[in-house]
């Protein structure tokens, strides 16, 4: 089965058509700059598909990274899934963008794992997953540094304003020794991992993880972002008077 897989919740601008009934990345293009999401995954998509002579009309089903990732982003690859899906008319699924990094870090590693990408605001988004990359968590976000007292087993003083998602309640597992994604990578000194692993999300792992939805003809996904924290904009609470 053709699918069409694409991810912008990082800073890795990302697609790929994959063959989930091989397990086969047919053709995959990835550019890592997180200011040019809209610029440069239609283009990726087509090049995908010309590499492999392919039609639009050819893509059986969409799966696009619902993140978590920052607001501008990832919209772009969510609200484009959806045009090639619905001009299609294809079904359309999403896929947690850090289970997909987990599904292709597995292959490497033989024990539980944190994977912590990005967050911008010297903030990490994470999720702890199993030697096999089945999630042990939600997704959550926080500074890493408190991710790290959070991990050493005491719940971070975090003091008034946003709280970080994921860290209000003692950890009930075992701190996982290994880490991977760019945020972990980044941070590696302050999450305490040395040697953390950049691992990026692919194509044919964000599939695998929409795969039991596709094999069921499940409904369309609803199309719901992962942000996890609230956006810098605030309403305003009252008019403000201009007059002297």
């Amino acid at each position: 089965m053709v699918i069409l897989a694409l991810d912008t919740a990082t800073a890795v601008v990302t697609a790929g058509i994959v063959d989930l009934e091989t397990s086969r990345t047919l053709a995959s293009r990835a550019t890592p700059d997180a200011h040019k999401h809209a610029e440069v995954l239609s283009s990726h998509v087509r090049d995908c598909l010309n590499e492999l002579s392919l039609a639009f009309t050819d893509i059986e089903a969409v799966v696009v990274g619902a993140g978590p990732g920052p607001f501008t982003g990832l919209r772009v690859g969510m609200a484009s899934g959806a045009v090639f899906a619905n001009a299609l008319g294809r079904p359309l699924y999403t896929a947690c963008t850090l289970d997909a990094i987990a599904l292709t870090a597995a292959t490497e590693l033989n024990e539980p794992f944190l994977v912590a990408t990005d967050a911008r605001r010297r903030e990490v988004y994470w999720s702890i997953h199993s030697a096999t990359g089945a999630p042990l968590t939600s997704p959550g976000v926080a500074k890493p540094s408190y991710l790290r007292t959070w991990l050493d087993g005491d719940v971070p003083d975090i003091g008034p304003g946003q709280p970080p998602v994921g860290i209000d309640q003692p950890i009930s597992m075992s701190v996982p020794r290994k880490a991977v994604g760019a945020g972990a990578v980044l941070h590696a000194d302050s999450l305490g991992y040395a040697d953390a692993m950049a691992v990026d999300p692919m194509p044919l792992a964000l599939a695998q993880v929409a795969a039991a939805k596709i094999a069921a003809k499940a409904p369309n996904d609803a199309l719901t972002p992962l942000y996890l924290r609230r956006p810098d904009a605030v309403a305003p609470n009252g008019n403000k008077s201009v007059l002297p």
